[in-house]
């Protein structure tokens, strides 16, 4: 299903809703930071699956990214639209894809690449520092 929407504003709202309920500021291990591109422009896109990808990425940095917080864990919310196309791009500076977490969150990784197949996107990972989660969906 698609839905008519500023996708920037939708990232950003999604994103500190899916915050709130993992707890309050006090209990984040992290800070975040926006980079959403400005735009008042309606696109159409499958908002549920997008949403659905945010929502496996900001709980896996929540569960595995950050043993304890300190000031400078960050988690950066990107998203630039181009040509047709959707760059999302979600990163941390966090302990990166260990042995210990591997399992459970390339699970979530399984999940995501799978959802993004479904909006014929494609789908990067780098665990070079941190984890960063690099995604493309076409659009109309």
């Amino acid at each position: 299903k698609q839905d008519e929407l500023i996708l920037p504003d939708f990232i950003k709202n999604f994103t500190e809703k899916i915050l709130a309920l993992l707890g309050n500021k006090s209990e984040r291990k992290f800070t975040i930071a926006y980079k959403l591109e400005e735009s008042t422009k309606l696109i159409q896109v499958n908002s549920v699956l997008i949403g659905l990808i945010i929502n496996e990425l900001i709980t896996n940095i929540h569960k595995y990214a950050f043993p304890i917080y300190k000031a400078e864990n960050n988690v950066i919310v990107a998203c630039q639209i181009k040509n047709r196309h959707i760059k999302l791009q979600i990163k941390d500076n966090g302990i990166g894809i260990s042995n210990t977490n591997k399992q459970a969150s390339s699970l979530g990784l399984e999940i995501v690449e799978e959802m993004v197949e479904q909006l014929n996107g494609t789908f990067n990972i780098n665990s070079s520092n941190g984890v960063e989660v690099l995604i493309f969906i076409p659009h109309n």
